[in-house]
């Protein structure tokens, strides 16, 4: 399938031309600004950050210094519509959610984590490959309905099923890489939401303990002022 970056430019989105420069390195067979989401992800994730892309972007010519705070998007085509891919683009730090060993072995620790399941059973809702094991899930979390199934191996058996293609033949497995990258973005953006969460909260205690110190100080300074004269 062909995806382009794009930025939005009044009401009409304008291709970004990655594919005419050195760094990018042609995976696919397709032609012309469009390009497969392996390149897409394997271009961007050479550099730390969306300042780091863009700035490059400037220097090269691709993106106009006026355009440097619009959103760039993953987009594909559909009928006359620009479909936006979820999560947005993969950087350096990133590249490890891409990798399906990582992957499983993280979501698989986050089985107990009952916020993660359930965002997760919510996000692939109208997943098609993982749909019974989804239900296996759902029913396994609410308690509501009996599963012959134990969380851990309807959780390990969806992850199969959402990345993995199988050769009904052959019986040949071949990871499917749009799959990945969603399921990938899926758990970099929750882990993100959760590191602002604890940055939030360890900053609220700061303020908190500044807070009490300082009214701990104005105590003791009004104290010694009644003996004073």
């Amino acid at each position: 399938m062909a995806y382009f970056m794009m930025i939005k430019k009044g009401k009409e989105y304008k291709k970004l031309d990655i594919v005419s420069l050195d760094s990018f390195e042609r995976l696919s067979y397709l032609k012309g600004n469009s390009m497969s989401l392996k390149e897409i992800d394997s271009f961007t994730s050479k550099f730390k950050n969306e300042i780091d892309f863009k700035t490059y972007l400037c220097q090269k010519g691709v993106l106009d210094v006026e355009d440097i705070n619009r959103e760039i998007s993953i987009r594909r085509k559909n009928k006359e519509e620009y479909i936006k891919v979820r999560y947005g683009l993969v950087y350096s730090d990133d590249k490890k959610y891409l990798d399906p060993i990582y992957l499983r072995k993280e979501i698989m620790d986050k089985q107990n984590n009952i916020e993660f399941m359930t965002k997760l059973v919510d996000y692939y809702r109208s997943s098609h490959n993982g749909q019974s094991m989804l239900y296996a899930i759902r029913a396994i979390l609410t308690g509501l309905i009996d599963s012959p199934m134990s969380l851990g191996d309807a959780l390990d058996e969806f992850i199969t099923k959402e990345l993995y293609e199988t050769n009904i033949i052959t019986g040949e497995a071949k990871l499917r890489y749009k799959p990945l990258h969603d399921m990938g973005m899926f758990l970099r953006n929750y882990d993100e939401q959760q590191r602002l969460r604890e940055e939030k909260i360890q900053d609220n205690k700061v303020k908190v303990r500044k807070r009490v110190i300082r009214d701990k100080d104005e105590q003791i300074e009004g104290q010694t002022s009644l003996f004073e004269g």
